[in-house]
């Protein structure tokens, strides 16, 4: 995996990306979630973006892809989307 966009709650972004870079190896680029502007972040937010890229890595699974488009729920849930070149 190259590259992974991820789309999470804002106060997580900085965070989230930093965690699923490590986690993964990839370059990562994030995006907020539409409708999370404002949002409060979470008291802990390296223990939440830790949460965030475990997530993602699982749902990453043995996927053979370059660029995949990562997209956190609110409840945790994330869906893997492989992208094209």
């Amino acid at each position: 995996m190259r590259r992974i966009e991820l789309v999470v709650e804002a106060p997580l972004a900085e965070e989230a990306a930093r965690a699923v870079a490590a986690a993964t190896g990839a370059r990562v680029l994030t995006r907020a979630r539409a409708g999370a502007t404002g949002a409060e972040p979470p008291s802990d937010t390296e223990g939440a973006a830790a949460v965030v890229a475990a997530a993602v890595t699982s749902a990453l699974g043995g996927l053979e892809a370059s660029r995949v488009l990562a997209v956190v729920a609110p409840d945790g849930g994330v869906e893997v989307i492989p992208l094209l070149d």
